[in-house]
Protein backbone atom coordinates (compact mmCIF):
# COMPACT_ATOMS: atom_id res chain seq x y z
CA UNK A 1 0.00 0.00 0.00
CA UNK A 2 1.25 3.48 -0.85
CA UNK A 3 2.59 5.46 2.09
CA UNK A 4 1.78 9.12 2.64
CA UNK A 5 3.63 12.12 4.09
CA UNK A 6 1.19 14.91 5.04
CA UNK A 7 2.94 18.30 4.97
CA UNK A 8 2.04 21.82 6.04
CA UNK A 9 -0.42 20.76 8.74
CA UNK A 10 -1.72 23.85 10.51
CA UNK A 11 -4.94 22.82 12.28
CA UNK A 12 -6.52 19.95 14.16
CA UNK A 13 -8.99 19.10 11.38
CA UNK A 14 -6.18 18.13 8.96
CA UNK A 15 -4.15 16.43 11.69
CA UNK A 16 -7.02 14.21 12.83
CA UNK A 17 -8.08 13.39 9.26
CA UNK A 18 -4.60 12.39 8.10
CA UNK A 19 -3.93 10.48 11.30
CA UNK A 20 -7.18 8.53 10.85
CA UNK A 21 -6.22 7.78 7.24
CA UNK A 22 -2.98 6.21 8.44
CA UNK A 23 -0.34 8.53 6.97
CA UNK A 24 3.21 7.51 7.87
CA UNK A 25 4.50 11.06 8.40
CA UNK A 26 2.95 14.39 9.32
CA UNK A 27 4.85 17.69 9.39
CA UNK A 28 3.97 21.08 10.79
CA UNK A 29 5.21 24.50 9.70
CA UNK A 30 5.94 26.61 12.76
CA UNK A 31 6.02 30.42 13.00
CA UNK A 32 5.44 32.97 10.26
CA UNK A 33 2.77 31.42 8.03
CA UNK A 34 2.61 28.36 10.27
CA UNK A 35 1.39 27.72 13.79
CA UNK A 36 2.77 28.54 17.22
CA UNK A 37 4.69 26.00 19.29
CA UNK A 38 1.88 25.79 21.89
CA UNK A 39 -0.67 25.18 19.09
CA UNK A 40 1.62 22.46 17.68
CA UNK A 41 1.81 20.71 21.06
CA UNK A 42 -1.97 21.02 21.46
CA UNK A 43 -2.63 19.43 18.07
CA UNK A 44 -0.22 16.50 18.43
CA UNK A 45 -1.85 15.56 21.74
CA UNK A 46 -4.95 14.62 19.71
CA UNK A 47 -3.30 12.33 17.17
CA UNK A 48 -1.72 8.89 17.22
CA UNK A 49 0.18 6.91 14.65
CA UNK A 50 2.24 9.05 12.29
CA UNK A 51 5.83 10.11 12.76
CA UNK A 52 5.80 13.83 13.54
CA UNK A 53 8.21 16.31 11.95
CA UNK A 54 8.73 20.05 12.09
CA UNK A 55 9.15 21.90 8.82
CA UNK A 56 12.22 24.11 8.84
CA UNK A 57 11.85 27.75 9.70
CA UNK A 58 14.09 30.78 10.01
CA UNK A 59 11.72 32.50 12.45
CA UNK A 60 14.06 33.29 15.37
CA UNK A 61 11.21 33.45 17.89
CA UNK A 62 10.33 29.84 17.00
CA UNK A 63 13.91 28.59 16.87
CA UNK A 64 14.33 29.38 20.56
CA UNK A 65 11.41 27.03 21.30
CA UNK A 66 12.83 24.09 19.30
CA UNK A 67 14.43 22.69 22.45
CA UNK A 68 11.03 21.77 23.90
CA UNK A 69 10.05 20.19 20.59
CA UNK A 70 13.26 18.14 20.34
CA UNK A 71 12.98 17.05 23.97
CA UNK A 72 9.47 15.79 23.20
CA UNK A 73 11.02 13.53 20.55
CA UNK A 74 9.87 15.29 17.38
CA UNK A 75 12.04 15.48 14.30
CA UNK A 76 13.48 18.72 13.00
CA UNK A 77 14.14 18.57 9.21
CA UNK A 78 16.74 21.33 9.53
CA UNK A 79 18.97 18.64 11.04
CA UNK A 80 18.54 16.56 7.86
CA UNK A 81 16.52 13.80 9.45
CA UNK A 82 14.17 14.46 6.54
CA UNK A 83 15.89 15.34 3.30
CA UNK A 84 14.26 17.21 0.41
CA UNK A 85 15.99 16.92 -2.95
CA UNK A 86 15.04 17.69 -6.52
CA UNK A 87 15.11 15.17 -9.33
CA UNK A 88 18.16 16.93 -10.80
CA UNK A 89 20.11 15.96 -7.66
CA UNK A 90 19.11 12.28 -7.47
CA UNK A 91 22.10 11.03 -9.39
CA UNK A 92 24.45 13.17 -7.29
CA UNK A 93 22.96 12.67 -3.83
CA UNK A 94 24.83 10.62 -1.23
CA UNK A 95 22.40 7.71 -1.03
CA UNK A 96 23.93 6.26 2.12
CA UNK A 97 22.26 9.04 4.11
CA UNK A 98 20.82 8.30 7.49
CA UNK A 99 17.68 10.26 6.71
CA UNK A 100 14.44 9.07 8.26
CA UNK A 101 12.55 10.04 5.08
CA UNK A 102 13.30 11.70 1.76
CA UNK A 103 10.97 14.09 -0.08
CA UNK A 104 11.65 14.06 -3.83
CA UNK A 105 10.59 16.93 -6.05
CA UNK A 106 9.96 16.46 -9.77
CA UNK A 107 8.13 18.29 -12.54
CA UNK A 108 7.20 15.39 -14.83
CA UNK A 109 6.22 11.76 -14.50
CA UNK A 110 9.05 10.93 -16.90
CA UNK A 111 11.59 12.16 -14.36
CA UNK A 112 10.17 9.75 -11.80
CA UNK A 113 10.06 6.83 -14.25
CA UNK A 114 13.71 7.45 -15.16
CA UNK A 115 14.61 6.63 -11.53
CA UNK A 116 12.16 3.74 -10.98
CA UNK A 117 14.89 1.10 -10.53
CA UNK A 118 16.78 3.24 -8.02
CA UNK A 119 13.58 3.99 -6.08
CA UNK A 120 12.66 0.32 -6.02
CA UNK A 121 15.93 -0.52 -4.26
CA UNK A 122 15.66 1.99 -1.40
CA UNK A 123 14.94 1.07 2.22
CA UNK A 124 14.62 4.68 3.44
CA UNK A 125 11.07 5.90 2.76
CA UNK A 126 10.93 8.14 -0.31
CA UNK A 127 7.92 10.37 -0.95
CA UNK A 128 7.09 12.15 -4.19
CA UNK A 129 6.55 15.83 -3.37
CA UNK A 130 5.20 17.18 -6.66
CA UNK A 131 2.22 19.12 -7.93
CA UNK A 132 0.69 16.28 -9.96
CA UNK A 133 -2.97 15.47 -10.50
CA UNK A 134 -4.55 12.61 -8.56
CA UNK A 135 -4.59 10.56 -11.77
CA UNK A 136 -0.83 11.06 -12.25
CA UNK A 137 -0.11 10.24 -8.59
CA UNK A 138 -2.17 7.05 -8.82
CA UNK A 139 -0.30 6.01 -11.99
CA UNK A 140 3.10 6.55 -10.37
CA UNK A 141 2.05 4.83 -7.14
CA UNK A 142 1.02 1.74 -9.11
CA UNK A 143 4.20 1.75 -11.21
CA UNK A 144 6.57 2.29 -8.27
CA UNK A 145 4.79 0.78 -5.26
CA UNK A 146 7.40 1.66 -2.63
CA UNK A 147 7.43 5.36 -3.60
CA UNK A 148 5.19 7.25 -1.19
CA UNK A 149 3.28 10.43 -1.88
CA UNK A 150 3.59 13.77 -0.08
CA UNK A 151 0.30 15.62 0.30
CA UNK A 152 -0.38 19.12 1.58
CA UNK A 153 -2.63 20.23 4.35
CA UNK A 154 -4.67 23.31 3.58
CA UNK A 155 -6.87 25.86 5.30
CA UNK A 156 -10.29 25.08 6.70
CA UNK A 157 -13.40 26.50 5.04
CA UNK A 158 -14.53 27.46 8.53
CA UNK A 159 -13.40 26.33 11.97
CA UNK A 160 -13.57 22.54 12.11
CA UNK A 161 -15.00 22.17 8.58
CA UNK A 162 -13.13 21.14 5.48
CA UNK A 163 -13.96 19.34 2.24
CA UNK A 164 -11.71 16.29 1.83
CA UNK A 165 -13.42 14.93 -1.32
CA UNK A 166 -10.42 15.32 -3.63
CA UNK A 167 -7.93 13.74 -1.23
CA UNK A 168 -10.47 11.02 -0.37
CA UNK A 169 -10.46 10.03 -4.06
CA UNK A 170 -6.68 9.61 -3.95
CA UNK A 171 -6.78 7.54 -0.74
CA UNK A 172 -9.61 5.32 -2.07
CA UNK A 173 -7.86 4.73 -5.41
CA UNK A 174 -4.76 3.56 -3.53
CA UNK A 175 -6.58 1.13 -1.24
CA UNK A 176 -7.32 3.20 1.86
CA UNK A 177 -10.79 2.95 3.41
Amino acid sequence: MTKFFAKNISHLTDARYFSAMGVEWMSFLLGGKGISVPAFHGIVEWIEGPNIAIEGTSDTSILSEYTSIKEAGFIDPSEENILQIGVDMWSQAPYDLEAKAVLLTATTIGEIRDHAVFLGEQTTPYFLDANFSNEELITIAKEIPNLGIAILGSSEEKLGFKDFDEIDQLFEALGYD
